[in-house]
């Protein structure tokens, strides 16, 4: 499923902090969580083609065994990178929310 327009104008105003005051909290939420989803999976596949390399093309036969280490590592890495970006995300949404005009009460430490 390939990610529309709306989705990837949302993840870009994520990464470049334009997100307007009133904008839907579930609209950054969701981006913020993109961002991170995104990252692991792109790092998980540069490692997965990097570590075939020499097994499949007879490449870099010489740094087999720390490309190997590397890839164990960051692989175990993407796969948390997702659980990692979630409370990142949630601190996003509810500083959105709390800092913005769009609520007249505004929050408390509740």
């Amino acid at each position: 499923m390939a990610p529309s327009a709306k989705m990837m104008g949302l993840l870009a105003a994520s990464l470049l902090g334009l997100a307007e005051a009133c904008q839907d909290v579930m609209e950054v939420y969701y981006a913020s969580l993109l961002i991170f989803g995104v990252l692991g999976g792109l790092l998980g596949l540069i490692f997965v083609v990097l570590s075939a390399v020499p097994l499949c093309c007879g490449a870099m036969k010489a740094a087999a065994k720390p490309i190997a280490a590397a890839s164990i590592v960051v692989g175990i890495l993407a796969c948390f990178l997702p659980l990692i970006g979630a409370p990142i995300a949630a601190g996003g949404a509810v500083s959105t929310v709390c800092d913005s005009d769009c609520y007249s009460n505004g929050c408390t430490d509740e």
